[in-house]
């Protein structure tokens, strides 16, 4: 896709079409990515046709021989339109879902939409650390065997793995569970597009692909860990098959809830951004997570224990420590929650933005959150090593 879009850009061919800006939006720091910006014109497929063309299913493909899975979809409207399709595809009007308390919004938003009842789990809270822990498997198999009888039948059970902060559930077993009652298991792993893509961290943190562990749908967001553009996500159907004798996920069904919650003009920079990413996975990836494994495990090395500078508070990185406690089957090393003993969150914030210039993903009443994935870079990791005192 991204090799045909710059071969195109390259034609002396006036666009009588849409986007209105007509390729001629050059901008210093948009420079020439409008060029891209084409809609389905020949050549380029059409995102939404049951054939879309070669482009296309080139990139899923592409996307199957990297992540695993059976099937993939793409999604330009982020996370959040196939976590939309994945509860309209398999939960009925009307139906029921098993659900994480600490879900994300869209599924919430999901059951309002189709009408469906959220029975709500919730996952131990760790209150040092102002986050969930994993989601217990007995507790997930006591509402599905109590939920045999039909009028209280339970139509898929969806929870976040990795959560924001990394936490990793057991979805070995878990998925056993939701297949033992003939129920599907999606999991919204849109913190964790990056997970599978790495073995250097799986064994050592029990950081694996939930694709591989037996889930059948697994949504992750390529834009939060890895390069992509905003708003583009994957969805990847498992390798599961069949159930007591029917099909426990049916790929047409999401299909066809996937087309609705796709804007039918789709950006094409979207998806050579999503090309590019994978072509940065195949050709850099070894290398780019072996030089962040090695940036994260001397910035841990560093910091835990270490005494701010600013103030002399001491600081933690809590991760591999909480595997085993509270239902953490793993962690995702990537994911720093950085705590300075005596300082609040937003304390902490203020002195990591103002001293030192580090921007963090958030902060809460305890925890400062920092994302790291495979394109950042060493400086990075020397200026937050620099908030430790000597």
């Amino acid at each position: 896709m991204y090799k045909e879009l710059l071969e195109y850009s390259k034609k002396d061919i006036y666009p009588f079409h849409m986007p209105g800006h007509k390729r001629h939006l050059q901008d210093s720091y948009l420079g020439t990515a409008a060029e891209f910006d084409i809609t389905e014109i020949d050549g380029f497929g059409n995102f939404h046709s049951e054939d879309p063309g070669e482009l296309f299913e080139d990139l899923y493909s592409r996307i199957c021989r990297i992540f695993g899975g059976k099937r993939a979809w793409i999604s330009v409207n982020g996370s959040t339109a196939l976590i939309l399709a994945a509860i309209h595809s398999l939960v009925p009007r009307g139906g029921r879902i098993l659900a994480a308390a600490h879900n994300h919004k869209s599924v919430y938003n999901a059951a309002y939409l189709r009408g469906a009842e959220l029975i709500k789990v919730s996952a131990p809270f760790l209150d040092d650390l102002e986050i969930e822990g994993g989601m217990s498997p007995e507790l997930i198999e006591r509402h599905l065997k109590e939920a045999r009888d039909e009028s209280k039948k339970i139509d898929a059970v969806i929870f976040p793995s990795p959560t924001y902060e990394g936490i990793i559930s057991d979805i070995s077993l878990i998925s056993s569970i939701c297949h033992k009652y003939n129920v599907p298991l999606i999991v919204d792993s849109a913190h964790g597009a990056h997970l599978g893509l790495y073995e250097g961290y799986e064994k050592e943190y029990n950081c694996f692909d939930p694709i591989k562990l037996g889930a059948d749908l697994v949504i992750k967001s390529l834009h939060k860990t890895l390069p992509s553009f905003g708003q583009t996500a994957i969805a990847i159907q498992g390798h599961q098959e069949q159930q007591g004798g029917e099909s426990i996920f049916d790929p047409k069904q999401f299909e066809f809830f996937h087309k609705i919650f796709q804007t039918t003009s789709p950006s094409y920079l979207f998806f050579a951004g999503i090309d590019k990413c994978l072509d940065i996975i195949e050709k850099e990836g070894a290398q780019r997570f072996k030089n962040l494994k090695k940036w994260l495990d001397d910035s841990r090395s560093t910091l835990n224990g270490a005494v701010l500078k600013d103030t002399g508070a001491v600081l933690s990185l809590p991760g591999k420590e909480l595997i085993g406690k509270d239902y953490i089957m793993g962690f995702d090393p990537t994911k720093l929650i950085l705590k300075a003993d005596g300082l609040s969150g937003k304390e902490l914030h203020e002195i990591l933005l103002k001293n030192y210039k580090i921007q963090d993903e958030l902060y809460r009443n305890k925890i400062c959150l920092l994302l790291t994935g495979m394109m950042d870079d060493e400086k990075g990791f020397d200026r937050l090593k620099t908030i430790a005192r000597d």
